[in-house]
C-alpha cells in the first residue's frame, strides 16, 4: 500500500506585521513547526533510499551540516534549522522526482520542483529566500557528488561515506536500497495539503 502523506504547513507572516507580544510565540511557533518538518523528512529518507544504510545516512547530515556551518560563517547568518530543512527537502525531492506534491489552490507539480516553489514562494512573502537558497546549494552538492555524478557522467561517487562509520553502523544485511544509483521509476505518489513556506507536518503513513 502506497504512504499517504498529509502536511499543514505554517504561512511564512513576515514578522513585522504582528503586534509586538506576540511575536515572541510566533517565533517559538515557527521555531516547532519547522522541527517537525524536518523530523519528518528525515523519517521518510530513512525509511526509502538510506534504509538499511545508517553509516551513509549518518554521513549525509554530517556532510550537509558541516557545509552548512561553512557558509553560515562566510555569510554572517546563525540560524542553520531552516537551511537545513531545505537541504533534506532537496535530497529527497530528487531521489522522489515523480511523487506529486499538491500546493495551495490545487496546484499540482512533480516533487523535483518543490524547493524552487517554496523560494518563489518566500520571495513574494517574506521578500527572501536566502535561507531556503543556501539549503538548495548545499543539497545539490550532496546530490551531485553521490548521485547525479555516477548515474550521467559513470564515474564513482565524489563524495564516500568514510570506512570508520561503517564500522560504527555497518549496513544491514538483506536489504537492497539501490543506494548511489539512479533510483528507478515509480508510480507518481500523491502528497496533499498545504505547502506556504515553512513546514509544521501532521502526516500518517499507512
Amino acid at each position: 500500500m502506497e504512504a499517504n502523506h498529509s502536511f499543514v504547513v505554517l504561512s511564512s507572516i513576515p514578522i513585522n506585521w504582528i503586534s509586538l507580544p506576540n511575536q515572541s510565540v510566533l517565533l517559538v511557533f515557527i521555531l516547532l513547526s519547522i522541527r517537525e518538518w524536518l523530523v519528518y523528512l528525515i523519517s521518510i529518507l530513512f525509511s526509502g533510499m538510506f534504509l538499511g544504510r545508517t553509516a551513509d545516512y549518518v554521513f549525509m547530515f554530517l556532510f550537509t551540516w558541516l557545509a552548512l556551518v561553512i557558509v553560515s560563517f562566510l555569510a554572517s547568518f546563525y540560524v542553520l534549522l531552516e537551511p537545513m530543512v531545505l537541504t533534506v527537502l532537496y535530497i529527497w525531492s530528487q531521489l522522489n522526482r515523480d511523487v506529486i506534491v499538491q500546493f495551495w489552490f490545487g496546484m499540482q507539480f512533480k516533487a523535483m520542483y518543490f524547493p524552487w516553489v517554496l523560494v518563489i514562494f518566500n520571495l513574494i512573502v517574506r521578500g527572501s529566500a536566502m535561507m531556503e537558497l543556501v539549503g538548495i546549494i548545499v543539497g545539490h552538492l550532496y546530490y551531485f557528488f553521490v548521485f547525479q555524478y555516477p548515474q550521467e557522467y559513470g564515474g564513482q561517487a565524489i563524495l564516500k561515506t568514510p570506512g570508520f562509520l561503517y564500522r560504527l553502523f555497518p549496513n544491514q544485511r538483506g536489504i537492497t536500497t539501490g543506494f548511489g544509483e539512479a533510483p528507478r521509476a515509480r508510480q507518481p505518489t500523491t502528497i496533499t495539503g498545504r505547502f506556504p513556506g515553512h513546514g509544521r507536518v501532521l502526516g500518517n503513513d499507512e
